[in-house]
């Protein structure tokens, strides 16, 4: 992998850390997770997350072919804590 498409894709990764930050203050802001059963919130939590890794892996086959290596993990979880309110409760 050339240096340039490693620098894309950590950009990537990077614009995909900040979108999982707002889709996820947006998803916790849009269901009510108090009010809602059990049952229907893990399964709209899995397809949440189901959604958001086919997103991220469907950007990350777009720029460099579906390498997976450290340094994309790190860039956008690092964006994402930088980002998300809802990351402080993970941290």
């Amino acid at each position: 992998m050339s240096l340039t498409v490693q620098f894309y894709t950590m950009l990537a990764m990077v614009g995909m850390g900040s979108y999982f930050g707002v889709a996820l203050d947006t998803y916790s802001r849009l269901f009510n997770r108090s009010k809602r059963n059990v049952i229907v919130r893990g399964i709209n939590d899995i397809l949440f997350w189901i959604v958001q890794a086919l997103i991220t892996f469907y950007i990350l086959y777009l720029v460099n072919n579906g390498e997976i290596r450290f340094y994309i993990f790190f860039s956008s979880s690092l964006r994402f804590c930088f980002l998300s309110k809802s990351a402080k409760k993970f941290i």
